[in-house]
């Protein structure tokens, strides 16, 4: 059998032989026309412009034949001729169709842009055939409109306006955790089409995002990181576009049912199956550059953490001179010993919503099952937005995972009108003082004792903050180097933890921000 594609080229073939033969039974002075309609045939079949000037093409061919031949024979059996044309047309609808965007519109199903220009084009034609009484155009135009509005009726009724069918599954997923599926979408319509995927939520990606209906079963993939306050069910918009491009239905799916884990349920899980004796599985070390920051002005240490710009103070020993000179600046290294030394976990249990009580408590908990694995020892300060809560001494594992899960019982939520900002860069401020301090003018002088009183400000508020008292009753417990693990909202500590941070590293200690 003769496959589609060969059949095409026939009929191409026999556009150019009708026009050809056209040229050649008409007048000289008529002949051109048919001669430069043949030219750009031929030039559109070897390169096409765009789908849409392949469309009017066909049309226009498809009138010209209709007309140019009614001379020699019946204006009612010539537009026969044409018909041929058609095959050609409607596979260049099918072409167009890959290409035609979806329209936006508040309407469920409606005509496609590339529906839309030919009805303009069909009926202006018509009405100019009027016109000139040409009575070959007009029967040639009839043709046109007959087909064109019975393919719109057929697929007004077999392309359903929702053609696929979704299979639900159910998600379980921790909140904040990436998860991901496999969504399967059942054809309801054997007539073909392009189905267009999309999701209003930013925590939902999916790919690809264009499927075809040409198969019983469509696929695509969802990645999505939900909230604890998330939706139960993820919906999706779905928009269609028939397999001739002429109209578009836009509708609702909803593949996925999620059962959203807590994190601090998850944490208790895991801080359970430790206790049990048993391996949770991979946990995140405090000592990962991917999960935690630490405080810069960091420059001590015996394991290589990475490099930041250089800032007034960092001694010329730490200076990565291969990278200073590869970017034109200043790079120090910055060193850590984490490992070996106490840990002193300092904790804000203030949240401002469920959300974020929920994150505090799942890194309260794995914090003490990172630090119990390594076997750091470990002491606890929490406090609140009014007083400490507890201070303990060195922890071994057990201890510490048990006291961080009657920790996380603390946990209040706060959700106030006060808006707190970034915290103030300390180290910046205080070189700024000293790098004022040397010089004698008036203005300099002024604005060293406007820094000075910032300083003082912090270091007054800082004092009065639960969070200095937590640490220095804790401090007094450790009675040795230590390193910190501050885990908090920045909230009403957020200075105070600035400054106490500042004042930590440049004694020696690791400040590490969870």
């Amino acid at each position: 059998m003769i496959s589609q594609k060969y059949w095409l080229i026939i009929l191409k073939i026999y556009v150019c032989a009708a026009l050809v033969a056209s040229a050649v039974l008409s007048p000289l002075n008529i002949s051109f026309v048919q001669m430069l309609l043949l030219g750009i045939y031929l030039y559109q079949w070897w390169r096409p412009l765009s789908v849409i000037s392949e469309l009017m093409t066909q049309i226009l061919v498809f009138l010209a034949i209709a007309i140019l031949y009614s001379n020699f024979n019946s204006v009612f059996i010539i537009p026969i001729l044409s018909l041929p044309i058609l095959v050609l047309f409607t596979n260049s609808l099918e072409k167009a169709a890959l290409e035609t965007p979806f329209q936006a519109t508040s309407v469920k199903r409606s005509l496609t842009s590339t529906s839309l220009i030919l009805w303009i084009a069909i009926l202006v034609i018509t009405v100019a055939s009027l016109f000139t009484e040409n009575v070959a155009l007009m029967i040639a135009c009839l043709i046109l409109v007959i087909y064109l509005l019975t393919l719109e009726i057929y697929v007004y009724f077999k392309f359903l306006q929702k053609p696929v069918q979704e299979e639900q599954i159910q998600l379980r997923i921790v909140a904040g955790k990436e998860g991901t599926a496999q969504i399967t979408l059942k054809s309801l319509c054997k007539i073909g089409g392009r189905l267009f995927i999309e999701s209003e939520e930013d925590w939902i990606k999916v790919t690809p995002v264009h499927l075809s209906l040409k198969k019983q079963a469509a696929y695509f993939k969802v990645s999505l990181t939900p909230s604890l306050s998330g939706p139960l069910t993820v919906k999706f918009t779905a928009k269609t576009i028939d397999r001739w491009g002429l109209s578009q239905n836009i509708f609702e799916i909803e593949p996925i049912q999620l059962l959203i884990i807590p994190r601090a349920k998850y944490g208790a899980w895991l801080a359970q199956k430790y206790l049990a004796g048993t391996k949770p599985g991979s946990l995140p070390l405090l000592s990962s550059v991917g999960t935690t920051n630490v405080q810069q002005g960091l420059r001590q240490g015996i394991e290589y953490y990475g490099n930041r710009l250089y800032q007034p103070g960092d001694s010329l020993k730490q200076i990565d001179w291969k990278h200073s000179f590869k970017y034109d600046e200043l790079i120090s290294k910055e060193f850590t010993e984490f490992h070996g030394q106490p840990a002193i976990v300092l904790v804000n249990l203030v949240a401002g919503n469920a959300e974020e009580a929920d994150i505090l408590a799942y890194n309260i908990i794995i914090s003490a099952l990172t630090l119990g694995q390594e076997g750091v020892p470990t002491a606890i300060a929490a406090y609140n937005r009014e007083k400490v809560i507890d201070s303990t001494g060195v922890l071994t594992a057990i201890p510490l995972v048990i006291r961080s899960m009657q920790l996380v019982k603390e946990i209040v939520i706060q959700s106030d009108q006060i808006r707190y900002l970034n915290p103030p860069d300390v180290l910046k401020l205080r070189s700024n003082i000293k790098r004022i301090s040397q010089s004698n003018n008036k203005p300099a002088q002024i604005l060293k004792e406007i820094l000075q009183i910032e300083y003082k400000v912090l270091s007054n508020q800082a004092k009065e903050n639960p969070s200095t008292e937590a640490l220095n009753i804790v401090k007094s417990k450790v009675n040795e180097r230590f390193s910190v693990v501050v885990i908090s909202r920045r909230n009403h500590d957020a200075e105070a933890l600035a400054l106490n941070s500042y004042a930590l590293t440049q004694k020696g200690n690791a400040v590490i921000n969870i």
